[in-house]
């Protein structure tokens, strides 16, 4: 039997014995690599269906299987399975197991009739090495997502890396497009290069990326070339009414459907096969028998059936919403319904496209079957973008629960029209195919429209005059939810309600443009302050920025203490960047200085408590101490236990640095109190835990500080928030890393990274990847260990992070010196210099501290070749290091892995006295006290890594 590990943990170990990834084993199963994920840190039971498929991808003999069924079910304990690191059973061979390349592309729900011709070409015309860029091109409702949805699930063989699938419906921003793409790619995006991100992250990918509903986003055509210029095994397949007009664009228009001839032969009009072999004929049929089973097509009915095809000019869409009416009407009577109304050019007004005409008949025709409540129904459906829940249709449409917006700038308040029942109608919808079903991030059942369709009930709400009402109630039931959901992200249902809200985002900014539009920014900034947890929870760190940055512009917007709490809400999202930080200290400052002058301590407190995180993080420890002390007066004069806690704690961490242990442990002890009292999450307990643990090690008991952290962690799984339990396992990481036990520091990074990408904790990916690369280095792994510092560089310099990009390169240089490629560690070393120098005059204390490390990571590399350059350029680091005052080099040292290298640093520095002699290394440590720092970077900088007496030393 094996150790004790719960079932997630067992998952774990078995597919590293086997040397899988992630995203291998969710290959292999045929899933997300969110769920594998989920399913590793016990957030998720598979179902039985999927249990079963990971007990072929994790290669389990036959005997163990029931077993594990059961374990995964939690109707067996796992710790009565076989051990995971047994060997792979050698009855699954790696042939039966053959990878799929990744997909997120939406499964069939429906058959594909058709298109035999257009499918081969399309899979031709992809297939070809100078075709990078095709464009299905058509009118509405001619199939040109179904058939580019069907013609990539063929191409998985010619796409090595999967096909990934971006539907833009939703989107009508043309800023928005870059952001979108990057989700459904899993891109982790901070700030606003998220363009550059994303094609830094499709450089070397051999993708093909669908690309839905173009065509009211033509103005970010420009977009598509960009990424298909800095991604060369990248193909894009575009959906969309018109071609986008780029270099190297192969439009294919999409024909509709093959109808019968309207001259079928007298001897064939009674021939069913005749009339069975055309797709069109064939759609038809087997759309009416999904809504009546007993449908057949038949002597009398073919040639109808034909008709209303060949009336319908082949479009797909037309011919099923007419399908679904065999409920109520034979082929016969749909065709005597239809009359000349659906004749081309007739039914629209005549300024509209032929294709709009079109589908514009046929949707108004299937309007017109509907009930008057049915009616008003699916006229109000249209204010919703990007889909609804059944609760959100009663809210707005139905008047259950509903919200209203009285006044400009007036609060929510619910509605006094009676209830009425919507479930029957929105069956009726359904049914008509106006509307279709889809199952929501919760399991729940949730509602989309075709986008043709939308449009068409847009328009009958704006002729109707009941445009305004109703995104009135949309957006006033938007800002409910935003606010009734927020709350909740600090508590056990915050995967929940950060579900909930991302569904919803495409409603959230419909809500948040028509306050715009209709000039009300007391509620645009309302909305934008209170998305505030969602914004930092989900990693939207940018577009939450721009939201609060262009309702703060209005100086007008907003009462005193909502302007105070969007102000908070910008610095708080702006610090995770600290090219942002003066952006952070202003906003914060501005939102401080309105708290006091309402006299709101707690909104103070929490200002304040965010500049003392500003002011530590650029090592300004005395500020941040006056800025905390002051934070605690205001939260115990508030008489708010929840920040007074939090506070005490931050301050325990402040005192511990100046070497004061006694208060340090008296604050922590009343922190924790505090909690208990108030039966708080256990969050806080872990946090104040995290914080003696660094106390424990700055004495020198690194496995007590291990401990401590353990336990921190353990609380943190106990229903925390992902982003507090992500960055639990970072310290934990990083403490089994300073305590030599690199392999356990190495699966718990490994595990605090695979999370911080699912929750979009993308600011602290680059420090969790460059402490997990020297933890892989000291286990060994050096190839792994370059992999990750590289990516930490690559996503800190594109995301404007100049600390955390000079921190990989100093990574990347301790690799080359590991693997005796001193000229690359040289060159990293001194491209971290210069990333240190650009840091601006507001960081001056991590950029002399940055310099010292930089210096003395190239003078121990260049010790052994020319020890008298190397002495002084310890002498510089070391006076760059008396510079700064002893609790920030505390700070700088623990918290920065390459910073406080102080063990290397001692054995290259004696080794340079010794090999020098003391009067000559005396001289030498002179001379570099006598460098100005622009003299010590240009000797440092001109040093050659391809110098004959650098070439053949080892560090």
């Amino acid at each position: 039997m094996t150790d004790s590990y719960s079932f997630g943990a067992w998952v774990r170990k078995r597919r590293r014995a086997l040397d899988l990834t992630q995203d291998a084993l969710a290959l292999r199963v045929g899933c997300a690599v969110s769920m594998v994920r989920k399913i590793e840190l016990d957030e998720r039971r598979p179902s039985k269906q999927l249990a079963a498929l990971l007990a072929t991808g994790l290669e389990l003999p036959e005997g163990e299987r029931a077993a594990f069924l059961k374990a995964a079910r939690a109707e067996l304990a796992s710790d009565q399975l076989a051990a995971p690191e047994a060997a792979p059973a050698s009855s699954v061979s790696p042939a039966t197991l053959p990878p799929r390349p990744h997909t997120n592309l939406p499964a069939p729900i429906s058959s594909f009739l058709g298109r035999e011709h257009e499918r081969a070409e399309l899979r031709a015309l992809l297939a070809r090495a100078d075709v990078r860029l095709v464009t299905l091109t058509g009118p509405g409702g001619t199939g040109k997502t179904r058939l580019g949805l069907n013609c990539a699930t063929s191409l998985f063989d010619i796409f090595p890396d999967g096909v990934c699938f971006v539907d833009l419906a939703p989107i009508g921003d043309i800023g928005l497009v870059a952001t979108t793409i990057a989700q459904a790619l899993g891109v982790t995006t901070t700030g606003e290069r998220t363009l550059d991100q994303l094609k830094m992250a499709l450089r070397h990918v051999h993708l093909l990326l669908v690309l839905d509903n173009y065509e009211q986003l033509l103005e970010a055509a420009p977009l598509v070339a960009e990424l298909l210029a800095a991604a060369p095994h990248l193909k894009v397949l575009v959906t969309s009414r018109a071609a986008l007009h780029l270099t190297g664009e192969h439009e294919y228009p999409v024909p509709p459907l093959d109808v019968p001839p309207a001259s079928v032969p007298t001897f064939e009009r009674a021939n069913v096969p005749a009339f069975e072999r055309w797709p069109a004929v064939q759609l038809f049929v087997a759309r009416a028998q999904a809504a009546q089973p007993a449908f057949a097509l038949t002597e009398a009915s073919a040639p109808a059936v034909a008709e209303i095809c060949r009336r319908l000019d082949g479009l797909p869409l037309a011919i099923e919403l007419a399908a679904a009416r065999v409920k109520l009407f034979s082929p016969a009577a749909l065709l005597t319904r239809l009359g000349d109304r659906l004749g081309l050019l007739t039914g629209g007004a005549r300024d509209l496209p032929a294709r709009q005409q079109t589908i514009r008949d046929t949707i108004d025709w299937s309007y017109n079957l509907l009930t008057p409540d049915e009616q008003r129904l699916f006229r109000h459906l249209g204010v919703f973008v990007g889909g609804w829940t059944v609760e959100a249709a009663e809210a707005v449409c139905g008047g259950v629960g509903g919200w209203e917006l009285e006044d400009k700038g007036a609060p929510p308040t619910r509605n006094s029209q009676l209830p009425r029942p919507i479930l029957d109608d929105l069956s009726a919808l359904m049914d008509h195919s106006l509307v279709r079903q889809q199952e929501g991030p919760d399991g729940a059942p949730r509602f989309t429209m075709l986008e043709l369709v939308h449009e068409y009930a847009l328009d009958r709400l704006r002729s109707a005059g009941e445009q305004q009402v109703m995104r009135h109630r949309h957006a006033a039931y938007l800002l409910k939810l935003v606010e009734t959901a927020g709350p909740l992200l600090s508590g056990p249902r915050h995967l929940t309600a950060l579900e909930q809200l991302e569904a919803e985002l495409p409603n959230i900014r419909a809500a948040y443009a028509w306050f715009e539009q209709i000039g009300d920014d007391d509620l645009a900034l309302r909305l934008a302050a209170t998305l505030f947890p969602f914004w930092a929870e989900r990693g939207h760190h940018g577009e939450g920025c721009a939201l609060l940055r262009a309702t703060l512009s209005r100086p007008d917007a907003g009462p005193p203490i909502m302007r105070a709490r969007a102000l908070s809400a910008l610095g708080r999202l702006s610090w995770q960047q600290s090219a942002r930080w003066p952006e952070t200290v202003a906003a914060l400052e501005e939102s401080l200085a309105i708290f006091r002058s309402l006299g709101d301590l707690t909104g103070s407190a929490n200002a304040l408590d965010f500049l003392h995180l500003v002011a530590t993080a650029q090592g300004d420890l005395q500020r941040a101490l006056e800025l905390e002390e002051a934070c605690l007066r205001d939260s115990r004069a508030s008489q708010n236990p929840e920040i007074t806690a939090w506070a005490l704690q931050n301050l325990a961490g402040l005192v511990f640095l100046y070497g004061d242990d006694a208060r340090g442990n008296m604050l922590l002890d009343e922190s924790l109190a505090l909690f208990d009292e108030m039966n708080y999450p256990p969050s806080g307990r872990a946090w104040a835990l995290s914080v003696r643990a660094w106390a424990v090690y700055r004495r020198g008991d690194v496995a007590q500080a291990v401990a401590i952290l353990i336990e921190c962690v353990a609380l943190l799984r106990k229903g925390s928030p992902t982003s507090h339990l992500v960055y639990g396992l970072y310290m934990l990481g990083r403490a089994l890393f300073y305590a030599g036990d690199c392999v356990r520091a190495t699966d718990t990074l490994q595990e605090c990274l695979a999370m911080s990408r699912t929750v979009g904790e993308a600011a602290d990916i680059p420090d969790v990847l460059c402490v997990l690369g020297m933890a892989t280095l000291a286990c060994g792994d050096h190839a792994a260990a370059r992999v990750y510092v590289q990516e930490s560089w690559a996503l800190s310099h594109d995301a404007g992070m100049i600390w955390e990009a000079a921190n990989a390169l100093l990574g990347e240089g301790h690799v080359a010196f590991a693997e005796r490629t001193v000229g690359v560690g040289i060159e990293c070393c001194q491209e971290a210099l210069r990333c240190f120098v650009s840091l601006p005059s507001w960081d001056d204390r991590r950029r002399r501290v940055g310099l010292a490390a930089c210096l003395a990571s190239l003078a121990g590399t260049i010790s052994l070749a020319v020890p008298t350059i190397a002495a002084r350029l310890f002498s510089v680091s070391a006076a760059l290091r008396a510079t700064v005052e002893p609790a920030t080099l505390q700070l700088f040292d623990v918290h920065y892995i390459l910073m406080g290298n102080r063990p290397a640093n001692d054995v290259a520095l004696a080794r340079v006295r010794a090999n020098l002699g003391d009067a000559a290394f005396e001289a030498a440590w002179a001379a570099g006290q006598a460098l100005t720092l622009d003299q010590a970077v240009a000797e440092a900088q001109a040093l050659r890594a391809d110098s004959p007496s650098l070439d053949s030393t080892t560090p």
